[in-house]
């Protein structure tokens, strides 16, 4: 199975995605940014400072309406109210929603998500996660508030 390489970066002083024309990411790993020469006419590329930018992999997945999934997209994890404590699963008992954040950990992607009786954080695979289609709620650059609200 083919993976795409994809990545998007965020620039944390303009508060705003870098065009993907304008980065790219080295054999060894290194992001750079071009930075528009005189008149336009020249582009030259400089290693992006950690700093100011988060530079995020994509995960090999879509969302329901077919937007690609990468780490830091939020999406709503649904919890049901069973006898053995909150599960992931819905169904017809008390459903409780949290905000889970898309990771990569343990040479994989997870949902990274606070568990809504005792707040533990948990982590489940972002494959198993998607089989049933959801839709990506926003990222936790343009919407942490919803990360808050797990507290």
């Amino acid at each position: 199975m083919s993976r795409d390489k994809k990545f998007r970066a965020w620039d944390k002083e303009e508060e705003c995605w870098l065009d993907p024309k304008h980065f790219y990411i080295t054999g060894t790993g290194e992001p750079f940014t071009c930075q528009q020469g005189r008149h336009n006419i020249t582009c030259r590329y400089q290693l992006m400072g950690t700093d100011r930018y988060i530079v995020e992999q994509f995960a090999n997945h879509t969302d329901k309406d077919g937007e690609d999934v990468y780490a830091g997209d939020i999406f709503k994890v649904i919890y049901s109210d069973t006898p053995n404590g909150f599960k992931t699963l819905g169904g017809d008992k008390k459903m409780v929603e949290v905000y889970g954040v898309v990771v990569y950990k343990w040479s994989g992607f997870y949902i990274e998500h606070k568990e809504p009786v005792n707040g533990e954080i948990r982590y489940g695979s972002l494959h198993e996660f998607l089989k049933n289609p959801k839709e990506i709620i926003g990222t936790i650059h343009t919407h942490k508030e919803l990360l808050n609200d797990n507290d």
